[in-house]
């Protein structure tokens, strides 16, 4: 069932955000630590099908 509150949140998208609003580079450990409290996942389309 579709969620219309459920968004994908990319990290590159997510670390230049939190870069903008705190107004300094962050290191990706930071944005890592941020998916990881928010029990957020990563999700990666399959390359290839497999057969």
């Amino acid at each position: 069932m579709y969620n219309p509150f459920w968004r994908l949140y990319i990290y590159k998208q997510v670390k230049s955000l939190i870069e903008e609003k705190l107004g300094k580079s962050v290191s990706d450990d930071y944005v890592w630590d941020l998916f990881k409290r928010h029990k957020w996942t990563k999700k990666v389309p399959r390359q290839s099908h497999p057969q």
